[in-house]
């Protein structure tokens, strides 16, 4: 099965919301997220991989723009569509640059050389 081709299709990364009460939750579930990651981000930072403070520092702030664009009635499930996002619905291209290199700083640390 795994060595066959397959076709899939994806759902779209974006879905405009409109119910007060969707948005609401989805931006206390992202919210709790970017909380969770940052928590995870500042332990390993004291630990013998630090290294992965990285990883979960990228997640918190995914998270948190996450929430930021559910307040503003979309749900974003890719990391790409966060910047975007950032960029174009926030109109905080700052904001959206810090996010792509901690992204590709995460990259980074995911396929560290053999060391």
């Amino acid at each position: 099965m795994c060595m066959k081709k397959r076709t899939k299709e994806i759902e779209p990364s974006v879905i405009e919301i409109t119910n007060p009460l969707q948005i609401a939750n989805l931006a206390k579930s992202t919210s709790m997220l970017s909380l969770y990651f940052l928590s995870g981000a500042e332990h390993m930072l004291d630990s013998n991989s630090p290294l992965l403070s990285i990883l979960m520092a990228y997640f918190a702030m995914e998270h948190k723009t996450y929430e930021i664009l559910a307040l503003n009635g979309l749900k974003v499930t890719s990391h790409i569509c966060a910047i975007k996002g950032l960029s174009r619905v926030i109109e905080r291209k700052d904001l959206a640059e810090t996010l792509s290199r901690a992204y590709e700083n995460r990259l980074e640390v995911n396929y560290l050389p053999e060391f």
